[in-house]
């Protein structure tokens, strides 16, 4: 038995129980990983050898794991990304990452992670096949003192195509009415267009005035709850001319990381 500390024992005890079945007891007192190694020896009435080991930890805490999975498309790369985190919320960094990919032909696959530094590990890899697949895998910390550990596991489906939104604003879906005149008010109309393959949910659309120093003078956002496929919706924005002279009016729409800008 190798203890946290690295030191060794060799005099544990066995007590068979049943028939190929032996149990033996230890107390730890060290908080940390340890291993037992168990050796059949061969004797005269013993035609096989045989040798196992197997780890386990001690005195360990429960930590927080967030596993986030980017992209499952075939032939692409999905990211597996690992947040870490204490009870408190604090980071994790340094952990040592053991996981298994199970793919949908049975068989399994190791992963490598790299520690990217913040309590965030990030593997990625490339199916080369549809279907159903699941990670399994564990994290744990040593110290002087200290054990972190935890375990996370998730399935998720490789699929053909990855169904997405996409939200486009063409510059002649930006209106302003009516023609503006110093000390008036007028009205943007900007129109979004779902061109994509899934619905779009949860995400704004945003205009913007400048001048020719591109100066913000207006600022104005409108959030839309969902856009169904080939569907489209007009906002409506309203704006105060105060001066006169030649002014740029963006429009954008903004999902996830995506964004997409009409101009007049």
């Amino acid at each position: 038995l190798v203890l946290p500390s690295g030191n060794e024992i060799s005099t544990l005890l066995w007590t068979p129980v049943d028939l190929g079945e032996y149990v033996s007891f230890y107390s730890p007192q060290e908080i940390g990983r340890y291993r037992i190694t168990v050796k059949v020896k061969k004797d005269k009435d013993i035609c096989y050898v045989g040798q196992d080991s197997a780890i386990f930890f001690v005195g360990c805490e429960e930590i927080s794991i967030n596993l986030k999975i980017n992209g499952t498309v075939i032939n692409e790369p999905v990211e597996f990304v690992l947040t870490v985190k204490k009870s408190d919320g604090t980071t994790l960094s340094g952990g040592e990452i053991t996981s298994d990919l199970h793919l949908p032909d049975g068989s399994i696959l190791t992963l490598s992670w790299s520690d990217e530094g913040d309590g965030t590990y990030i593997t990625k890899y490339t199916p080369s096949e549809i279907g159903l697949h699941r990670i399994n895998g564990t994290v744990t910390l040593l110290g002087e003192g200290s054990c972190f550990r935890g375990f996370f596991g998730r399935s998720f489906t490789v699929v053909e195509e990855l169904f997405l939104p996409d939200l486009v604003i063409r510059n002649e879906d930006i209106t302003v009415y009516p023609n503006p005149e110093v000390g008036e008010e007028v009205t943007i109309y900007v129109t979004v267009q779902n061109i994509g393959n899934a619905n779009a949910r949860d995400f704004w659309v945003m205009v913007i005035i400048t001048n020719e120093e591109q100066e913000r003078l207006f600022v104005d956002s409108c959030h839309i709850d969902e856009l169904d496929i080939e569907e489209s919706v007009t906002i409506e924005f309203l704006w105060k001319v105060k001066y006169s002279g030649i002014y740029y009016l963006y429009a954008i729409v903004d999902v996830g990381e995506q964004e997409k800008e009409g101009i007049i």
